[in-house]
């Protein structure tokens, strides 16, 4: 090819800058057959035309799409309207899927920071009433560990559920313990774990947390150290005449993502007065 010929064409260093890549892109796509020089000399030079610049651009944006190269390489082979069709259809579902993940974590992280906020506003663990709306959860029961090794087991299991179910690690685990329980001042003995979850989906584990008035009260020492509070709450109800549900939630309002260790988790505890 001589010089007047090469006018006409791109190096490889002149179309990679048009392209938006490096050299050792355009070499890696010849080498895998899925973008080749127009004209490649013995001596292992390499020239591309200006028709070449807008089928790059099909490539980038195949690869925004999330396919391989090999994907889009047998794709070109046999690319026809029919094809790019399905192909986009496909693309559109999936792309969809995504966008509802992202908001998923939106709204995760904006409920994590008000309750991040929350927390830091709070100075007593005194307990108090408030109105609740009824709530989804997702739980796990509890086997009744006698060992903390199988409560960790118990954990893991319900990491599991969440991501199952489309949930984030950024979720925290709250915990279903029974009155009774309370009553006998045995704080760890758990039913089981839950996470709060927007829809029911096709999990059956999902429980429902009536709506109704709930006695509350903030607990600021970890999980460790809740007799306190809960003598608290019950003491309240006594003296108010209130009747208890059988189950007490708790809530964590501030966990490993913001402060370091169990013992320093707070926890929202909270049980339904019944009416």
């Amino acid at each position: 090819m001589n010089n007047l010929n090469k006018q006409g064409f791109f190096s490889t260093n002149e179309f990679a800058k048009l392209a938006g890549v490096t050299k050792h892109t355009l070499f890696h796509y010849d080498k895998v057959g899925v973008f080749v020089p127009e004209i490649k000399l013995e001596n292992d030079y390499r020239y591309y035309s200006y028709t070449q610049i807008e089928f790059f651009g099909v490539i980038s944006t195949l690869k925004e799409l999330g396919m391989s190269l090999k994907e889009i390489k047998a794709y070109l082979d046999k690319r026809n309207p029919k094809d790019l069709i399905l192909l986009l259809k496909e693309k559109e579902d999936e792309i969809e899927v995504k966008i509802n993940h992202l908001k998923q974590m939106k709204n995760l992280i904006s409920h994590k920071v008000q309750f991040t906020e929350e927390a830091l506003t709070i100075k007593d663990n005194h307990p108090f009433i408030t109105t609740e709306k009824e709530e989804l959860l997702l739980t796990t029961e509890v086997t009744k560990p006698e060992t903390n090794k199988n409560l960790g087991l118990d954990i893991s299991k319900h990491m599991s559920n969440c991501k199952n179910h489309g949930l984030f690690p950024l979720n925290s685990i709250g915990n279903i313990i029974h009155i009774d329980r309370i009553k006998l001042k045995d704080y760890l003995n758990y039913e089981c774990f839950f996470t709060n979850v927007d829809n029911k989906g096709q999990n059956e584990n999902i429980y429902i947390k009536k709506a109704g008035r709930y006695l509350n009260a903030f607990h600021q020492e970890g999980f460790f150290s809740t007799e306190q509070t809960y003598q608290n709450i019950l003491d309240f109800a006594r003296s108010n005449q209130l009747n208890l549900d059988e189950f007490f939630y708790e809530d964590v309002l501030l966990d490993d993502l913001s402060v370091k260790g169990y013992e320093k988790y707070m926890v929202k505890i909270s049980v339904r007065i019944l009416e």
